[in-house]
């Protein structure tokens, strides 16, 4: 099979239906919307300045803002202000945001060990083995490419 036919199936795949439903929909704010920001957060130890955050997730700091504002409304997170430099802003992970974050990443890992269930123990070890190895890939093209300011502001 050719690369590029793979690369039209594969598009076609994720975006007819693969973010579909109440997991698939769950899957896509794990990596892009206000859980991630929530585990992004917590994989840095609880705290982070917006811009670390927009870095990490390679989301425009708007983007983030936006985010922020809606998980401090939940409770999820605080922002404080440094008081060496009270333009510096610091977001802080709640309980009740590591308590929500953990519940939804527990769900999350639910839905994937039942699809991964489709898989015979060996093709799941394989699936995860090519997953990684285009991971790798990935972060080897964007380290060669030149870095996009609205993502590299601290």
């Amino acid at each position: 099979m050719e690369y590029e036919h793979c690369a039209k199936e594969l598009l076609g795949i994720l975006l007819t239906g693969a973010h579909s439903g109440k997991s698939g929909k769950l899957a896509l704010e794990m990596i892009q919307g206000e859980i991630a920001v929530l585990y992004q957060l917590q994989r840095m130890g609880g705290s982070a300045t917006p811009g670390q955050i927009s870095s990490a997730l390679e989301r425009s700091a708007s983007r983030i803002a936006n985010t922020l504002n809606a998980l401090e409304a939940k409770g999820y997170i605080r922002r404080q202000h440094e008081s060496d430099d009270r333009r510096k802003v610091m977001a802080h992970l709640t309980p009740e945001g590591a308590a929500f974050c953990l519940a939804k990443k527990q769900q999350l890992l639910d839905w994937f060990s039942q699809l991964l269930h489709i898989l015979t123990p060996e093709e799941a070890a394989q699936y995860l083995y090519l997953t990684m190895k285009l991971r790798s890939g990935i972060r080897k093209k964007r380290a060669a490419e030149t870095p996009d300011p609205e993502y590299t502001r601290k």
